[in-house]
């Protein structure tokens, strides 16, 4: 019996604890964060717990939604966004040779 392999299938090696290295790169980033918070400032438990919950939970959303990548295309939106179609990089980027009234010619 044979079986069709889905072609948009996304695989990322786990590395430790299940994360995949970019989960464990963002854990090591926010971690030390929320701990020096938690451990380092002067102030009352429940202050500490507050302000170290900001890093961890900022970290969790960075370690398991896509709001990284959302971020990083509505970036390259914004670059995008201001060029004309007749710029030089658009019309690279949509391989056009020229333009002609309402009629887009293609290399």
């Amino acid at each position: 019996m044979t079986y069709e392999i889905p072609q948009q299938l996304e695989y990322k090696e786990k590395i430790i604890f299940g994360l995949t290295f970019e989960q464990l790169l963002y854990a090591i980033i926010f971690s030390p964060i929320a701990l020096a918070l938690m451990f380092k400032l002067p102030t009352h438990l429940y202050v500490r717990i507050a302000l170290a919950l900001i890093p961890s939970g900022i970290g969790a959303i960075f370690m398991f939604t896509n709001i990284p990548k959302e971020i990083k295309n509505w970036i390259k939106w914004l670059k995008w966004k201001e060029l004309d179609i007749n710029h030089p990089r658009m019309k690279d980027y949509l391989n056009l040779e020229k333009i002609e009234g309402d009629v887009l010619y293609l290399k």
